[in-house]
C-alpha cells in the first residue's frame, strides 16, 4: 500500500509540474535527438520602461536616482550588480526549465 501511495504521489507531482507550451509559429523538429541546448541572451536591443530607453539611458537615469538618494559609492555597487544580474539571473531561469 505504501508503494502504491508513493507511486501515486510521484505521478501526481510530475503532472502538476509539467509545463505546457503553445507554439505560435515554427516547430521544434531541430531539437530532436539533442541532449543540450546552449542559450545566449543579446541585450543590444533591449529597451526599458514605456519611454523605450536604451540600456545606457536606463543606467544613466538609475545612476542619477541612486546618487541622489544614497551617494556615488552605491551607484558603482549597483552597476556591478546590474552586470552580474544580466549575466547570471536569466541564465539560471532558463536552466531551471531544462533541468
Amino acid at each position: 500500500m505504501k508503494k502504491l501511495l508513493i507511486l501515486v504521489m510521484i505521478s501526481a507531482s510530475s503532472l502538476i509540474l509539467a509545463q505546457k507550451m503553445k507554439v505560435l509559429s515554427g516547430n521544434f523538429d531541430f531539437l530532436k535527438g539533442e541532449k543540450e541546448l546552449n542559450v545566449k541572451f543579446d541585450f543590444s536591443n533591449a529597451t526599458f520602461y514605456k519611454e523605450k530607453m536604451t540600456e545606457s539611458q536606463y543606467l544613466d537615469k538609475r545612476a542619477k536616482e541612486i546618487a541622489s538618494d544614497k551617494g556615488e559609492a552605491e551607484v558603482e555597487k549597483w552597476k556591478a550588480d546590474w552586470e552580474i544580474f544580466k549575466g547570471n539571473h536569466f541564465c539560471r531561469q532558463i536552466s531551471c526549465f531544462y533541468e
